[in-house]
């Protein structure tokens, strides 16, 4: 079960740049969810392996934060439409790789 984010909660000034931003957003994923990867696999509704920009709204919502969110979108996703887990730690590429395969796999085993 996820975690309590009550301390994790922030608001930040409207002036930060969105790198802080993406940190504060990983600071709090990590006290919410076991591990990044199961916080992404939450926040990731449509089950694609990235995150949207609503499906990145929602999880700030999730963890209490308040900030401006497309800045920190753009600046997580790089400019893309979509972000990538390995946008939000670099670390994490074969366990995106993973996720994504396993994801795919199981929307074929759902569509026949």
């Amino acid at each position: 079960p996820p975690r309590s984010t009550a301390a994790a909660g922030a608001s930040i000034a409207q002036g930060d740049d969105g790198h802080r931003l993406v940190s504060v957003f990983r600071s709090c994923m990590k006290l919410r969810f076991r591990s990044l990867l199961e916080g992404w696999e939450s926040l990731d509704n449509d089950k694609d392996g990235s995150l949207t920009f609503n499906e990145f709204v929602a999880g700030c919502r999730l963890l209490d934060l308040q900030f401006n969110m497309k800045v920190a979108f753009a600046a997580l996703a790089k400019g893309k439409a979509k972000a990538e887990l390995s946008d939000l730690d670099p670390r994490l590429g074969a366990e995106e790789a993973a996720l994504k395969k396993r994801l795919a796999q199981h929307s074929e085993a759902r569509a026949k």
